[in-house]
């Protein structure tokens, strides 16, 4: 790998560029941070152009047999090489195959960093502010160019894409419609989609401030940066099919932004400072609301947050987080989810002596966080107990009751696998039971403050489905009501034992399904040459041993007969290879 630096003047500053190559492949940083990525078509000569400060910097790359490498490489400012100071001026860079580019402008006094990020295979370009990732932006599978646009400080700020003739790319970024690298102006191109996120940047209180809308549309949450500091991060306080409104109060000023989705998942952006377009400076008028949701962050933004005055003191939980949800009490994490997870799914915990638990409910493209203490809304008082909570898959099923001694809660952790499992029963998060288990169906026995309770697991083969149910006390215990038991259609009982019939039937199915799959072996081991030919009653007398463990165990050993099958189909095969 070619590994190049010089030291370069700009705007006074000594900087260091350095270059990293290897075959179609390089890399440019300044001051260790990077300014260039490319990927090349073809192994040749190629120049690389950006704006860094108010200085021209070029990165250019020749083949070369004379030199070691096969390659030399010269640095150039505003034209000039920084070794030879002879002309090198180049009008534009060589195309890529995607890569990162990233330049420099000035404006209102500052300077700003435009990034971005083009992969090739995925179509998706990535827009950075000041290395802060923007939006992500897509190209129209049936165009080969396209421009998108920041509003800031009166100025249209844009980037260009424009693929060649071999199927590369050209980057570009313009000022007011003028480039940036070669002074041309650039004839515009279809609008690349913007798919969730924007920025501007406007002068309010007569000084500069650079506004950056984090948009997550597929959870419908949104967060605010201002200057590079967290302002807010709240949901819409007005929703429509295609149009949605956000509120934050930052510094004395109230800023919404309206989102508009101008196709499926493409959106358009609108940002009002007390009422009137940063931008054009016109009033806007949002739509009514009884009380819009105003969210003010001064140290840690969080999405859902709730404050509670317990018996012991206050206490602060949060949910916070991007994919993976976080629940913390005072700060401290006591759980946490993927947000693929959610749907309906409960998270309990505790505080001090209080039984709390956070619900996640779906939307549409979004999820709504619950708080309960107790078995109580925490934003709505409404009671909830008793409470019963089936969630999919292998989370913990569990149940919230109250007794004589307080609200107390029944986790079961159900772990079966194909050949059996573990049972583990918990109350108020201490393990009461723990069982192995060889039959999909059970029950168990245990107390919670003196009261008989029973955890009954039932097992429906034909959905492949268990339904669990917990008695106490005799009252069968379901979300909103409290069941007695002579109220049951029938009491809780051992499942009964499968007729012969039924177990004759089953036990030929799976003899026909090991002669059947017995045979296909058999029949590709002789075309692989593995095997010889065997005689007919071979086949059918192999899966007997399967059809004699199921008659003996019956319905309840099902998972153990397959296993058998299986061993002993691959055991003899085994044997008549080695054999053979």
């Amino acid at each position: 790998m070619g590994l190049t630096q010089w030291k370069v003047d700009v705007d006074g500053e000594k900087r260091i560029v350095q270059l990293q190559h290897k075959g179609k492949k390089g890399t440019v940083q300044v001051d260790g941070d990077p300014v260039m990525e490319w990927k090349i078509p073809r192994l040749e000569s190629s120049h690389h152009l950006t704006r860094i400060g108010s200085r021209l910097l070029g990165i250019h790359l020749y083949e070369d047999l004379r030199e070691a490498a096969g390659w030399r490489y010269d640095c150039s400012l505003d034209g000039l090489s920084v070794v030879t100071q002879n002309s090198v001026w180049i009008r534009e860079s060589t195309p890529y195959n995607g890569g990162y580019r990233r330049w420099d402008i000035d404006l209102c006094g500052q300077r700003i960093q435009i990034g971005m990020r083009h992969k090739v295979m995925t179509g998706s370009i990535l827009l950075e502010l000041n290395r802060d990732p923007v939006t992500n932006l897509t190209m129209d599978i049936r165009s080969d160019e396209g421009d998108a646009f920041l509003p800031m400080c009166g100025h249209r700020v844009g980037i260009h894409i424009r693929e060649t003739e071999d199927f590369s790319f050209r980057y570009d970024c313009s000022v007011d419609g003028r480039s940036v690298t070669t002074g041309q102006m650039i004839a515009p191109a279809r609008l690349l989609a913007n798919e969730g996120g924007f920025a501007w940047m406007g002068k309010v209180d007569e000084t500069s401030h650079l506004f950056r809308f984090e948009h997550r549309p597929f959870r419908s949450r949104a967060t605010l940066w201002v200057d590079g500091k967290e302002a807010g991060s709240t949901g819409p306080f007005w929703e429509d099919r295609k149009e949605s409104w956000y509120s934050f109060r930052w510094s004395g000023h109230h800023v919404m932004v309206q989102v508009r989705e101008m196709r499926d998942f493409e959106y358009e952006y609108l940002l009002v400072l007390d009422g009137r377009s940063l931008i054009t400076g016109e009033s806007v008028q949002p739509p009514e609301i009884t009380e819009p949701e105003i969210t003010e962050v001064e140290a840690e933004s969080t999405h859902d947050a709730w404050d509670l005055e317990l018996t012991d003191g206050p206490h602060r939980v949060e949910v916070d987080g991007t994919f993976t949800q976080r629940i913390r009490v005072d700060g401290v994490e006591v759980a946490k989810t993927s947000l693929w997870d959610l749907g309906d799914s409960w998270h309990p915990f505790a505080i001090g002596k209080h039984s709390c638990a956070v619900l996640f409910q779906p939307g549409t493209f979004t999820h709504r966080a619950h708080l309960f203490v107790d078995g109580t809304n925490a934003a709505t008082g409404e009671d909830m107990l008793p409470l019963k909570v089936i969630p999919a898959g292998g989370r913990p099923k569990w149940w919230m009751f109250r007794t004589p001694q307080g609200v107390r809660r029944v986790e079961l952790h159900h772990q079966w696998w194909w050949l059996g499992g573990v049972c583990q029963i918990r109350v108020d998060g201490e393990p009461v039971l723990k069982k192995r288990r060889w039959n999909p169906e059970a029950t168990f026995h245990f107390y919670v403050d003196g009261l008989s309770c029973q955890m009954q697991i039932e097992y429906d083969p034909a959905d492949n489905q268990y339904d669990y149910h917990l008695w106490v006390d005799g009252n069968r215990i379901e979300t909103g009501k409290v069941v007695p038991a002579e109220q049951e259609e029938k009491s809780p009982q051992p499942p009964a034992a499968p007729s012969w019939r039924k177990r004759l039937r089953s036990a030929v199915g799976i003899y026909l399904f090991g002669v059947a799959a017995l045979y296909v072996l058999h029949s590709l081991a002789r075309w692989l040459g593995w095997a010889e030919p065997r005689e007919l009653l071979w086949y059918f007398t192999l899966p007997l041993i399967s059809v004699f463990t199921y008659l003996l165990h019956g319905s309840k050993a099902e998972k153990w007969v397959y296993a058998v099958m299986i061993i002993a189909v691959a055991g003899f095969g085994i044997y008549f290879w080695i054999t053979d």
